[in-house]
């Protein structure tokens, strides 16, 4: 990513983002260079945190151990034009050697509230943070946890086939309703979690763990929409009468109670309600 970029190819690299693709980009540009205090990287150009910013993207750093010889670095030193047309003898030279290559954790685009807009200052946070993790040294910017991978299927299905069926659609589908009331581990409370976490990073409100869970979630009802055919949640709500949920486990057993302070003569209306949240619908099946 040297130099100017086209608005044509720019507009070309917004699509492929939005349409789900992976873009790889070198930010300086050029091959590093040589000095006295070993290679230094040439500087980044922002246009890459533009891309992710716009388009919402995961920002994962790659660092690629390697040099080149000292022939190349010598001639690039004097005459670039000579060492640009060395760069695939260069390439070559590796062939059949291993590579050490260090895949940090994806960038969280928040850390870059702070820049006020000036993206080449981030771009060189972004630099320094890169040249850290490849020492194993501290992050420099915050960071996601990667998402776990999606589980094996047969716990979910028998799971699911033991909830209460609310509604049978003819297409197969159906509304079920889940209660876990449990400490042991739920393969669709897991399954929920996991779905939340991936629904809610898509909108920039993922909690950066593995999983969206709460300690809620096990004593809560969950109404869930299985799809059969495609083995899938496609969108899960969490609902709790409040009346049942005080008589069992008190004010604190209440979700909304760690978000607002409720007036202590609130409780006696709150008896008669119904709270509903923490709803979500799988992207691929949104506006179907």
């Amino acid at each position: 990513m040297a130099g100017k970029m086209s608005h044509k190819k720019f507009r070309e690299m917004n699509d492929h983002l939005r349409k789900g693709g992976v873009l790889i980009i070198c930010p300086a540009g050029k091959l590093a260079n040589w000095s006295l205090s070993g290679l230094q990287e040439h500087k980044w150009n922002p246009g890459f945190l533009q891309l992710a910013m716009r388009n919402n993207t995961a920002l994962v750093p790659i660092h690629i151990t390697g040099a080149n010889s000292k022939i190349y670095y010598l001639t690039a030193t004097f005459w670039r034009q000579l060492s640009n047309m060395m760069v695939i003898r260069e390439a070559l030279r590796h062939h059949g050697k291993t590579m050490k290559i260090n895949i940090g954790q994806q960038i969280a685009l928040s850390s870059f509230k702070e820049y006020n807009k000036d993206l080449s200052a981030a771009a060189n946070v972004c630099l320094t943070h890169l040249q850290s993790i490849a020492k194993n040294g501290p992050a420099m910017l915050d960071t996601i946890a990667p998402q776990e991978l999606e589980p094996g299927k047969e716990e979910l299905i028998s799971a699911i086939e033991e909830c209460e069926i609310l509604r049978q659609f003819e297409d197969g589908r159906k509304l079920v309703i889940y209660r876990c009331n449990t400490n042991r581990t739920s393969p669709i409370i897991d399954e929920l979690g996991r779905l939340r976490e991936r629904c809610y990073r898509d909108i920039g409100a993922g909690t950066g763990n593995d999983r969206d869970n709460d300690v809620f979630d096990e004593s809560y009802y969950h109404i869930i929409l299985w799809d059969p055919s495609d083995v899938e949640i496609l969108g899960a709500y969490r609902v709790m009468p409040v009346g049942e949920q005080l008589a069992q486990h008190g004010v604190t057993g209440l979700y909304s109670n760690s978000l607002f302070k409720y007036h202590d003569n609130a409780y006696s209306c709150l008896e008669k309600c119904v709270e509903i949240g923490r709803g979500f619908i799988q992207k691929p099946y949104q506006k179907k």
